[in-house]
């Protein structure tokens, strides 16, 4: 599930909160409006695919396969991987930083081959 809100930091800045429960460290995550469109500026595989990204993101943060702690310095950053998005053989990873108590925000999105971090979560086998 998702929320909308406004900024709290005195702009009418709209955010959508997407709601997960895979690490207790991050129960919600806000993604900004502006922060979209300039997922292309710094991943230039993603300029073609920034109308559909909206529902990766959220899926990737609901329902991660993984969830890495970012390495220092980027204290209480995680990523969020999941392979059930896909650019070529490379799983979508969604970068979080929590800036609230539980509450993080979205920072960026890309396809690498490799995640860094420390693995903190995995989602369990479905076959067992």
């Amino acid at each position: 599930m998702s929320g909308e809100g406004k900024s709290t930091e005195g702009t009418d800045t709209d955010y959508r909160v997407i709601k997960t429960t895979a690490v207790p460290e991050v129960s919600e995550v806000r993604v900004y409006d502006e922060t979209l469109p300039h997922l292309g500026d710094g991943h230039p595989e993603l300029r073609n695919l920034i109308p559909s990204l909206e529902f990766a993101i959220h899926d990737t943060i609901s329902q991660p396969t993984e969830v890495y702690a970012s390495n220092p310095p980027h204290v209480n950053s995680f990523k969020f991987r999941s392979d059930n998005h896909l650019h070529g053989d490379n799983p979508m990873v969604v970068a979080v930083k929590v800036v609230e108590g539980t509450s993080a925000l979205f920072k960026t999105a890309y396809f690498p081959s490799e995640v860094s971090g420390q693995l903190v979560w995995k989602e369990d086998s479905k076959d067992d």
